[in-house]
């Protein structure tokens, strides 16, 4: 191993008991050294990241003040789309410049990190983190190289570490967000992905996540902030769509219906859009038109959860029982694990005189509803507790009870990258992929 590898691992330390759980810092002469060993290896004034950056009035990063720069984000932005290609072609461009022959180095760190190739990337990051002005990015893949191979502690230590030498790093927050997503830690993702979005206002990836996180969360202001931050970007035809039905079910959710009706204004007509107009209807109180939207979207898309719901509570309202058993009971057969149209199913059981078929679907909607809030107070939880291994393993195991099992391997996951050495994450994955 490496020196700058040994450097990654021991800081990795401070920002495991530092920034990413709520335990007090803890004294780890370990990590104290390897803290002041990199300041040893920028120490030189003229050419350390500070030293360059601090001269600079809106703090940009040495790297990012020149045209050479440029190609270096370019070229990383090429490897994410997986257009090694271009990459190499900047790299080789780069590679004949007598001062910045070494971004195009990293830019093959990059690519042998994308690829699979993880010693050799590691290999690159430790002979380019010998040039102060590039320790940053040798963190970076560092950290890309770890988040590959699920060694999430690693990964956030390593990018971390890249954002105190260089707040304003895209790619880093960028990651950070995405580790933060997929181990729980929501608050911290969402901090993450917005300051990328800030920095780059070409990504839309980002705030579309973000605003993802907040509606999934049900914290429709936050959400509804990064919509309106959206549709201030160039976006396309689609997306700008996506947006717009989606800031107005959010405002929906508020009680804001002439709010929603304006966002939805110039929307072109989908299944997606006339389901908001129907819920906008339902809440004004205009139950016909609701109806009738929601069941021209359900022609279209027969188990369609949001209209099915719509319809069901109106139908059940109206008595309407011959409507609404088989548009409950097919909704209750493609959902089998949510506890919603089970309910309303139940309920129009009873009411049509199938009172024991009724309740005991009642009964069952309600083991279901305790189960889903369980699993929601658990995933509150663990944005609290990001370092929290067996936390996830938790949620997991309710997940697959919930019937999510796609969901419940990432939470595995999640616990396997936080602690590697888990048994009861590995013993659960290994179960769910067939092995004995």
């Amino acid at each position: 191993m490496g020196k700058f590898l040994r450097l990654v691992m021991l800081m990795t330390s401070l920002w495991v008991y530092a920034g990413c759980s709520d335990k007090k810092p803890v004294s780890d002469p370990l990590a104290e050294a390897a803290k002041a060993k990199i300041s040893e290896i920028a120490a030189n004034p003229a050419t350390t990241v500070e030293a360059q950056a601090s001269s600079s009035s809106d703090g940009i990063h040495p790297i990012d003040q020149v045209p050479q720069g440029v190609q270096f984000r370019q070229a990383s932005a090429a490897v994410d789309r997986g257009d090694f290609a271009t990459a190499e072609r900047i790299g080789s461009e780069l590679a004949t410049d007598a001062q910045f022959g070494v971004l195009s180095t990293a830019i093959r760190g990059l690519i042998l990190a994308k690829q699979g190739k993880f010693d050799e990337a590691i290999r690159i990051a430790e002979e380019i983190s010998a040039v102060p002005v590039m320790q940053c990015e040798a963190y970076v893949i560092a950290g890309e190289v770890f988040q590959r191979q699920n060694r999430l502690k690693e990964a956030l230590g390593a990018f971390q570490n890249a954002l105190e030498l260089n707040p304003r790093h895209v790619r880093a927050n960028l990651w950070l967000g995405a580790i933060y997503y997929d181990t729980g830690a929501m608050r911290l993702a969402t901090n993450h992905l917005r300051k990328a979005a800030e920095l780059d206002l070409g990504d839309v990836n980002s705030l579309l996540l973000s605003a993802r996180i907040f509606k999934e969360y049900e914290q429709f202001d936050e959400a509804i902030r990064d919509y309106r931050e959206l549709l201030k970007r160039d976006l396309k035809a689609d997306v700008q769509q996506l947006v717009r039905v989606n800031l107005a079910e959010c405002l929906v959710a508020l009680r804001d219906l002439d709010e929603a009706r304006i966002t939805l204004k110039d929307c072109v007509e989908s299944p997606s859009v006339l389901a908001t107009r129907s819920a906008i209807e339902e809440f004004a109180g205009d139950n016909a038109a609701a109806l009738s939207l929601a069941q021209s979207v359900l022609k279209q898309l027969p188990t369609d959860r949001a209209t099915g719901l719509i319809a069901g509570r109106i139908l059940l309202v109206q008595r309407d029982w011959n409507n609404a058993l088989p548009l409950l009971e097919r909704m209750t057969q493609s959902l089998p694990y949510d506890h919603e149209p089970r309910l309303l199913y139940g309920r129009a059981l009873v009411g049509s005189g199938e009172k024991d078929r009724g309740e005991q679907e009642i009964r069952k909607a309600t083991e279901l509803k305790d189960m889903f809030l369980k699993f929601a107070d658990l995933h509150q939880e663990a944005i609290k507790r990001p370092q929290d291994a067996a936390l996830r393993v938790e949620i997991g195991r309710l997940a697959e009870q919930l019937g999510k099992q796609g969901l419940a391997r990432n939470w595995y996951r999640a616990a396997l990258g936080l602690d590697e050495q888990n048994a009861d994450a590995a013993a659960a994955l290994k179960r769910m992929n067939g092995v004995p």
